[in-house]
């Protein structure tokens, strides 16, 4: 079995890989922070993350719900000037997953 910490970076490391893929191709690997929200939960450290982002179900605890989500993914598409505004062909992503702390 991986320990925690381990399995913590071992995702780390896929999402910041993928960031690096993103960057060689031109790309930047992480949306415009001026139109994309994030932070950093401060319940996550590492002295708690046996009982946070470790334990099975977190993310239903602190995910946002959509009564919140569906008015900012509008926002967010005016923002980013995409021409199909329906929000329902659209994910709303976190800029910092909530499985890493965010």
């Amino acid at each position: 079995m991986i320990s925690n910490r381990r399995w913590i970076g071992l995702v780390a490391a896929a999402w910041m890989l993928a960031g690096g893929v993103a960057a060689a191709r031109g790309a930047s690997p992480l949306p415009d922070p001026a139109l994309t929200p994030g932070a950093i939960n401060p319940a996550v450290r590492e002295a708690t993350i046996g009982a946070t982002i470790c334990r099975r179900g977190w993310t239903r605890t602190v995910r946002p719900p959509v009564s919140y989500t569906e008015p900012l993914k509008k926002a967010q598409i005016r923002r980013y000037g995409y021409a199909d505004a329906r929000p329902w062909k659209y994910e709303e992503d976190h800029l910092i997953p909530l499985a890493l702390g965010g």
